[in-house]
């Protein structure tokens, strides 16, 4: 099988560098070149395997603060359990979940959990998917022959690892989680978890019970105590290595691995940092004094930081960023450290950003024509991603026409700028940053899943015979009571209804929860703005033209939604004689937690729409 993959013998005349260009001695001119090489890795893989992908074997991500890992960013991550690493740290990258996919992959079986690269291989077959691109890297391409003659690899030793030492981290994005960031469980911790999606991530609860919980820097870590048993083994052999967070700059790990470099050189190492670049001035100028000490010790260094907005946007994105204070510490960085160090944009694109992304491509192009060269031609690299999760904020909920308008503008502008012969590329896009667009966009217009989030719901669920339209109902706690109220007093084909932790007379809840300065800014204070506020009271001043029974619910104790928004509805039922019930779980606030009260809750739903709908 090895004698197959010959078309992959680039690799002994390339030098070391993470840009294909330069890693096959490709003219970055030259498209031709370029495609014709990718067309020739893919060519080589599918001579393994149709679903072959050297990722799986070569590349690690290691979440060490609670113990998870995947191959790529694009797998779900999966546990490695105690068990892979009771008597091998290697385990911390070879686990048993790891094993069996490269087994999936060497029979030619397309794994589910890389349906992302399947999906842009099956869309489009001249699309370049990830699974090449990460096969064609220094550091997985000349593995190959070792991959194959290992099989499921038990003892793999990876050459791309990226481990996360701890979750402290200063930013509490909008599509992070306590998973990640410190902040985020601090603000969880404080006020309690937010059910934004049909999974669990903000609910502490629930990622303790699934091993997702950050273990604190005080706690016995057996997945760090691993992953520094393995290190002197695992270090020469590397050729990337990356640290992730939170936010890296600060945890003490990080230093720790500066300094056994500064002991230990590695030439042909590169040695990559995520940084938010919003850390304290202290310790982004410690950084760039490390980075100074370790000069001539490794190959390069690299500061992967992320941002796909501009200005106010991008700080909506990420809170906790100042955006000018990001834009000067990435000046900074390059402007002191050696020519070596490199810096890297990861875009995740996401419905937020759609509306300043050519912003943030012309201050990509601002950074290259200061800082690339014709002998530093790839000191500044972007990374066009397209989010997936959480669904909400995904480019796919967009309209068809802000699709093909959005797309179309983005392409336009990709290509306008494209590196050509004419062109330098300091000031340009290079040939896997346009296939990168490209393929976004066909991505972003062709991802049909989302439309039962965006289309009418109740009708997608009558047309898929789900629901009987005759026998609808509607039940929801916080929001979703709040939306009740609204849509049963809209929509008279819902026959039944159970309204939790809602409120509908907005001017009777001011002062008494915890959201009086979102209301003056957004609504205006009571007394100068009262047909606004009488207007959001819809349901109230509507109530008699609902005829839908409804049950009630609220926590007594509850400060977020007050158990008077849900006494106030029961109340004007019964005025006007509408079947109704209100019932109050005493002492509890606005996430329920006595394990008979959570029971109680889910029964009585079910009893209303037994008794209303049947």
């Amino acid at each position: 099988m090895t004698e197959k993959i010959e078309v992959l013998d680039l690799t002994d005349k390339r030098e070391k560098n993470d840009s294909p260009h330069a890693q096959h001695n490709l003219d970055v001119h030259d498209p031709n070149a370029y495609f014709d090489f990718l067309k020739g890795t893919r060519k080589g893989l599918n001579e393994v395997s149709p679903s072959f992908c050297a990722a799986k074997w070569t590349q690690s991500t290691i979440l060490l603060y609670n113990g998870e890992t995947h191959s790529c960013h694009h797998p779900s991550r999966h546990k490695i359990q105690l068990s892979d690493i009771k008597d091998n740290p290697k385990g911390l990258h070879n686990t048993e979940h790891k094993m069996l996919a490269r087994e999936d992959m060497l029979k030619g079986i397309q794994t589910k959990e890389c349906d992302y690269c399947w999906k842009v291989e099956n869309q489009n077959p001249e699309h370049v998917s990830d699974r090449i691109y990460k096969s064609s890297y220094s550091w997985s391409m000349p593995q190959i022959p070792k991959i194959v003659k290992s099989g499921r690899g038990e003892n793999f030793d990876p050459t791309y690892v990226e481990v996360a030492f701890d979750s402290t981290c200063n930013f509490k994005c909008i599509y992070c989680s306590p998973e990640a960031s410190s902040r985020w469980e601090d603000e969880i911790r404080k006020n309690g978890d937010m059910k934004q999606t049909e999974f669990n991530l903000n609910n502490l609860d629930w990622l303790k019970s699934v091993g997702k919980l950050p273990i604190h820097h005080k706690e016995n870590n057996p997945y760090k105590d691993a992953f520094w048993e393995w290190w002197p083994e695992l270090y020469p052999t590397l050729e990337t290595f990356r640290i992730t967070g939170g936010e890296p700059l600060l945890s003490k790990d990080t230093w720790k691995v500066f300094d056994y470099i500064k002991e230990n050189p590695n030439p042909d190492l590169i040695f990559a940092l995520n940084t938010n670049c919003n850390a304290p001035d202290k310790l982004v100028d410690k950084m760039i004094e490390n980075v100074k000490e370790i000069e001539g010790k490794v190959k390069y260094f690299d500061v992967y930081t992320s941002f796909e907005n501009i200005g106010e946007q991008a700080e909506y994105t990420r809170e906790g960023m100042n955006y000018d204070e990001f834009i000067e510490n990435c000046y900074k960085i390059l402007d002191n450290t050696p020519d070596t160090t490199r810096i890297h944009f990861m875009t995740t694109i996401n419905l937020t950003s759609a509306p300043s992304l050519l912003g943030f491509l012309e201050q990509i192009k601002e950074f290259r024509s200061k800082y690339q060269t014709k002998i530093h031609e790839f000191r500044v690299r972007t990374h066009l991603n397209y989010l997936r999760w959480p669904r909400p904020l995904i480019l796919s909920l967009l309209s068809e026409k802000d699709k093909q308008e959005y797309g179309d503008l983005w392409l336009d502008y990709i290509h306008a700028n494209k590196l050509t012969e004419k062109k330098h590329p300091s000031e340009t896009f290079y040939l896997e940053e346009v296939d990168q667009m490209e393929r976004l966009v066909e991505f972003m217009r062709n991802d049909k899943q989302p439309k039962v989030v965006y289309d009418d719901m109740r009708m997608y669920l009558i047309k898929e015979g789900i629901a009987d339209p005759n026998r609808l109902g509607i039940a929801g706690w916080s929001y979703g009571g709040i939306l009740t109220n609204y849509t049963i007093a809209t929509d008279k084909r819902f026959k039944a209804g159970v309204s939790g932790a809602g409120s509908s007379l907005m001017m009777s809840v001011y002062g008494s929860d915890q959201y009086i300065s979102q209301y003056e800014d957004e609504l205006g204070k009571p007394w100068e703005n009262p047909k606004k506020w009488e207007a959001l009271s819809y349901p109230f001043y509507k109530v008699k033209e609902i005829k839908a029974p409804v049950l009630f619910m609220a926590s007594q104790a509850d400060f977020n939604v007050p158990v008077i928004g849900a006494e106030q509805m029961y109340q004007a039922f019964k005025s006007e004689g509408i079947p109704t019930e209100l019932i109050i779980y005493p002492n509890q606030n606005h996430g329920i937690r006595v394990p008979s009260y959570i029971v109680h809750r889910h029964n009585a739903h079910i009893n209303w729409f037994n008794k209303y709908l049947k």
